[in-house]
């Protein structure tokens, strides 16, 4: 299926839960798993799926995280609400959350061993679209379906949407969410003027600043998040448990 190096082996899950759904709403199963890549990485997926339900045809849904936070504080919390990984099991889909490379449960490339400023820089577009290629495959044989759906979120989105332009004949259906298209010079926070931009070489990504990577603390992770409310009590607008249990996670 992929024309890309990097193979999966894929191992049997590592840990499968069952947990009680609240009344009216069927339980579900997560199972914890691991394909295994011929570098010697890992990925980490994990399956959440309605127990003793027999799925439909091509209900695989793959969720794709995005730049900063990996896939179970993304896709799986463990409150009410959290969970958007729940709500599509709930439905019938047999649902898997990736981790790619370097977040999460997933092996972090060899590079990350250095500091961010003598590493060069990591998990690129292609890195990533053999990643999926990888989970799509394993997926493919623990469900037996022949295609499976995408939900990139934010940069997730490109990814996914890479992924899809080069192997279409296994994609059922792409959703991107907050994905950015289109794109200008003038955008505020990734544009023209932006932190992200060289100030030697304008219109370039300073990549002295920021390194071959990024790795990100909890209150980094709040911070877009809290300007977009546009109140001062977010928890308003955010259920304090969402805001906890993502912090956790």
């Amino acid at each position: 299926m992929s024309h890309f190096s990097v193979f999966p082996l894929v191992l049997t899950a590592a840990m499968m839960t069952a947990a009680p759904a609240p009344a009216g709403k069927p339980d579900l199963v997560r199972a914890d798993r691991f394909v295994e890549l011929r570098t010697g990485e890992r990925l980490f997926v994990r399956e959440v799926r309605r127990a003793g339900a027999a799925p439909e045809a091509n209900s695989a849904v793959l969720l794709i995280h995005g730049a900063r936070v990996p896939g179970v504080a993304s896709f799986d919390l463990p409150v009410a609400g959290g969970s958007l990984a729940a709500d599509l099991a709930a439905d019938g889909h047999l649902v898997y959350v990736l981790d790619v490379r370097g977040y999460g449960a997933s092996s972090r490339p060899a590079a990350m061993n250095s500091p961010p400023d003598k590493s060069a820089p990591l998990m690129r577009t292609e890195d990533v679209v053999a990643d999926i290629s990888a989970a799509v495959g394993a997926i493919a044989k623990w469900s037996d379906v022949s295609r499976v759906s995408l939900v990139g979120w934010a940069t997730g989105g490109h990814w996914a949407g890479a992924y899809a332009s080069r192997f279409p004949q296994t994609v059922d259906r792409l959703i991107l969410y907050n994905t950015l298209h289109g794109g200008s010079d003038q955008h505020p926070t990734l544009g023209t003027g932006s932190p992200f931009e060289n100030p030697d070489r304008p219109g370039t990504f300073n990549v002295h600043a920021f390194g071959g990577y990024r790795l990100n603390t909890r209150p980094s992770l709040f911070t877009a998040w809290d300007d977009s409310i546009p109140v001062a009590d977010k928890a308003q607008w955010r259920d304090p448990a969402v805001d906890a249990a993502y912090g956790d996670a």
